[in-house]
C-alpha cells in the first residue's frame, strides 16, 4: 500500500520494496536512495542497526522508521541515530505522505504518539542498550526460536561464538533461560509479538 502511494508520486523516479535487511543494503547500494522507510522489525536484523548503518553510508539519505511498538527505548534510540521522521505503523496514509513531504523537505516529522515518547525521554532517559549490534541480532534469532547452529549458519559465525554471545547476553540481561530473554525481546521491540 506505501510502496503504491509513493509509486503514484511524481517526485520518485524509481520506489524499491524490500523484505529484509540483506536485500535493503543490496537495493541501497544500488540505487543510492534520497529517501529510505525502514521497519524496525526485520526478518533479518533490526531497523535501527540498518538507520545506523544507512546514516553513515549513506549520509544525504533522508529516513523514515516504522514501528510496531510504542517505545520510549525505539523512539529514542531512532532519534538519536538521526532519523528524520518516525510514524507508528497503524499511521493513515495521509500521515504517511505528511511524514514523508516534511522529511523531503529537510524537515523532521514524528507522529502524535512518537512525539509523546520522545517528550516522556526527556523527563526520564532511557537506560543505554546493554548489547552490541551483535548481541542483539543474537538476541532476535533467540527469541524467534532458532538454535545456536541455526544462529551460526544464518549468520556465518561459529557454534562456539554463538554461544559465547548467549551467555554475555543473559550475564548483561541477568536473564537465565530462553523464555525471559524472549520476554526481554518482545518488551524491547527486537521482535514482534
Amino acid at each position: 500500500m506505501l510502496t503504491e502511494l509513493l509509486q503514484q508520486d511524481s517526485r520518485f523516479v524509481a520506489v524499491l520494496s524490500v523484505g529484509s535487511a540483506h536485500e535493503a543494503r543490496e537495493a541501497a547500494e544500488r540505487a543510492r536512495p534520497d529517501l529510505a522507510i525502514l521497519d524496525v522489525m526485520l526478518p533479518d536484523g533490526h531497523g535501527l542497526d540498518l538507520l545506523d548503518e544507512f546514516r553513515r553510508r549513506f549520509p544525504r539519505a533522508r529516513v523514515v522508521v516504522l514501528t510496531a511498538h510504542s517505545s520510549v527505548e525505539i523512539a529514542h534510540r531512532a532519534a538519536k541515530l538521526g532519523a528524520h521522521g518516525i510514524v507508528m505503523k497503524g499511521a493513515s496514509l495521509g500521515e504517511l505522505r505528511m511524514a514523508v513531504d516534511r522529511v523531503l523537505a529537510g524537515g523532521i516529522y514524528h507522529c502524535a504518539a512518537t512525539a509523546k515518547l520522545l517528550q516522556s525521554s526527556i523527563a526520564n532517559p532511557p537506560r543505554p542498550d546493554p548489547l552490541s549490534r551483535r548481541q542483539r541480532q543474537i538476541l532476535q534469532l533467540v527469541a524467534r526460536g532458532a538454535s545456536s547452529k541455526e544462529i551460526a549458519l544464518e549468520l556465518g559465525l561459529s557454534e562456539k561464538t554463538v554461544s559465547n554471545h548467549r551467555a554475555a547476553i543473559m550475564r548483561k540481561l541477568g536473564i537465565h533461560d530462553v523464555a525471559g530473554l524472549t520476554r526481554y525481546a518482545l518488551r524491547e521491540g527486537l521482535v514482534e509479538p
